[in-house]
C-alpha cells in the first residue's frame, strides 16, 4: 500500500474522437516531451502546423529500410517500442495516433498466434478471438497509464442507429465490445471538431460535454470555456498553455 501523500491527479490520459482531418493530432501534439506510435502515418499537417514542436516517433508499419513491415509483426514492434517509452525519463507523453490501424495490427497478432499454436483454422478473427482482443487492448492502455505519464491515443468513431429508439448511436472505429467501453479506459474523453465558418473559413474546437454526435465525453478537470475549447489558427504552444494551468490545478 501506499501512502495518500504519493498519490498524483495532474497526469492525464485522453482519447481523443473525431472525423479524419478534424485536428485530433494537432490536439496530440500540444502535450509535452512527446512520443508517438504513428500507426496512420498521417501526421503531416499536424506537424507543420506545430511550429517548433520536437518529438520522437515510430512507424510499427515501416520496418527500417524502408519496406512495409509484415502486418504479423506490427503489434509486438509496437509493444517493444512502447515499453521503452514507459521507461525512458525523458518522455513526458506517450502517444498513439491512430487506434484503428493499431487494433487492425493487434487481430493479425491475435491470428497468427492462434495458427502458431494449431488453434485457428481460418486466418480470420474468430468469435473467441474477440475476448483476446479486448483484454490485450486494455492491458496495453493500463500499462501506459501506469507510468503516471501522459497518454493520449486518437480514434476515428463511427454510427449505428439504435433499433429501438431511432436515435444514432457513436461508437469507437474499432472492432468487438471495445468499441463502447474502452472510453472508460481513459481519464478523459473530448471530441476534436471542425466545422464550416462563412464560405471560405472553419472552426476547429475541443469538446468534453457529452452530445449526441459522439461516443460518451468528459473531462477529468474544469476544462477551459465550459468545454468547447476554440484552437482554430493555435500552435501546439498555444493549445498547451490553455490546457497546462487547468491540467496542473486538478
Amino acid at each position: 500500500m501506499k501512502d495518500s501523500s504519493t498519490f498524483t491527479t495532474s497526469s492525464i490520459s485522453v482519447l481523443l474522437v473525431g472525423e479524419p482531418k478534424s485536428g485530433k493530432s494537432s490536439v496530440m501534439m500540444a502535450f509535452p516531451d512527446l512520443a508517438i506510435v504513428d500507426w496512420d502515418l498521417n501526421l503531416g499537417s499536424a506537424v507543420r502546423r506545430s511550429i517548433g514542436k520536437r518529438f520522437t516517433y515510430c512507424q510499427p508499419a515501416v520496418a527500417d529500410d524502408g519496406t512495409r513491415r509484415p502486418d504479423k509483426d506490427q503489434w509486438a514492434f509496437a509493444v517493444k517500442e512502447s515499453l521503452a517509452l514507459c521507461k525512458d525519463p525523458l518522455v513526458k507523453t506517450i502517444a498513439i495516433d491512430g487506434l484503428g490501424n493499431m487494433c487492425v495490427a493487434l487481430c493479425e497478432h491475435i491470428i497468427n498466434e492462434g495458427q502458431r499454436a494449431g488453434g485457428n483454422k481460418t486466418g480470420k478473427m474468430e468469435i473467441q478471438n474477440y475476448a483476446d482482443l479486448s483484454r490485450l487492448l486494455r492491458s496495453y492502455i493500463m500499462t501506459l497509464r501506469s507510468t503516471g505519464k501522459y497518454v493520449v491515443v486518437t480514434s476515428h468513431q463511427t454510427a449505428d442507429k439504435d433499433e429501438i429508439s431511432g436515435a444514432m448511436r457513436y461508437f469507437l472505429a474499432i472492432p468487438g465490445q471495445s468499441k463502447d467501453t474502452l472510453g472508460g479506459c481513459f481519464s478523459d474523453v473530448w471530441a476534436v471538431i471542425k466545422r464550416p465558418v462563412g464560405l471560405d473559413s472553419e472552426k476547429y474546437e475541443i469538446r468534453t460535454k457529452a452530445d449526441s454526435r459522439h461516443v460518451a465525453l468528459g473531462s477529468s478537470f474544469e476544462f477551459p470555456n465550459k468545454g468547447a475549447l476554440d484552437i482554430s489558427d493555435k500552435t501546439s504552444a498555444d493549445i498547451w498553455r490553455l490546457l497546462e494551468p487547468q491540467i496542473l490545478k486538478k
